[in-house]
């Protein structure tokens, strides 16, 4: 399992829990880095996958992505969490392109002076 290959033809699952936990508690050595570069891009896909909701509200410009980075922030290890805040970053509510320019395409936060 996972890249161990046994040279007969009979599948012994025997062992077959020694790999699982091999598997999970080093999951490095699935792909043959165990070395800090390997634990570092891991680390870094890891916590990119984590905000992944987050940044699909930004993306959006949905009106509660500060709401949702919250939720993804504090209950997104729950797994529960992460799977609502994914979902809530991909309701229908973002801002209108008319709310966001004024008709002469600047932008009208900017239209202090007026």
């Amino acid at each position: 399992m996972f890249g161990y290959v046994r040279a007969t033809n009979s599948v012994d699952y025997s062992n077959t829990a020694g790999y699982i936990l091999t598997a999970f508690s080093h999951p490095l050595k699935l792909f043959g880095r165990g070395d800090a570069v390997g634990s570092g891009l891991l680390f870094i896909l890891l916590i990119g996958l984590y905000f992944v909701p987050w940044l699909i509200s930004l993306s959006r410009k949905h009106n509660n992505s500060g709401a949702i980075a919250i939720l993804n922030i504090f209950l997104g290890w729950t797994v529960i969490g992460w799977i609502v805040a994914l979902i809530w970053s991909m309701t229908d509510n973002v801002r209108k392109q008319d709310d966001e320019y004024a008709p002469d395409g600047t932008d009208e936060r900017d239209s202090l002076w007026d």
